[in-house]
């Protein structure tokens, strides 16, 4: 009796619905599924588009550090010059001068409005130096070193001001 009997089988209509339906419950899935890792990334490059250009901060008029920073494939690149700084024991900056050489970046990571970069000097001791770089305007902000051995040495240590003189 039931290989005779038919069975209620939906209409062409309603299977053309459901199919429509589940194709169109795939496409958003995969688009929400691709569309967000695709923004992250974007976002980010865009991010450290406002970091990119070479940095300049000056003492008494003159030039005591340069920070180059690129963007290349959706990373910072860049260089970091050597100086060196006398501070006053409020950490205020008395004495300042450009060094021969510079740094490369091994190392970037963006937090907000502040780039934590690593540097590694090119010298036999090979030693990695920490810095922050903190927007505070479009062709403004302000560097500090930020490793530990810095920070034990000069407590009271304060940032510097940089100026963007190149993008």
């Amino acid at each position: 009796m039931n290989l005779i009997q038919r069975r209620d089988r939906p209409g062409r209509k309603l299977s053309s619905v459901s199919a429509a339906l589940a194709s169109t419950l795939l496409l958003v899935v995969w688009t929400t599924a691709f569309s967000t890792r695709a923004i992250p990334s974007a976002q980010a490059s865009a991010n450290l588009q406002a970091f990119v250009g070479t940095w300049q901060a000056k003492f008494d008029g003159k030039v005591f550090q340069i920070v180059i920073l690129e963007l290349k494939n959706g990373k910072l690149t860049g260089s970091v010059s050597r100086g060196h700084i006398e501070l006053n024991d409020e950490g205020v900056m008395t004495a300042a001068e450009l060094k021969e050489g510079s740094d490369p970046i091994i190392d970037s990571r963006l937090e907000g409005k502040v780039l934590h970069l690593t540097t590694s000097d090119q010298t036999e001791k090979s030693e990695k130096i920490n810095f922050d770089l903190t927007l505070t305007g479009t062709d403004e902000a302000t560097i500090i070193p930020v490793d530990d051995e810095i920070q034990k040495e000069m407590p009271n240590f304060k940032p510097w001001k940089v100026e963007r003189v190149r993008k």
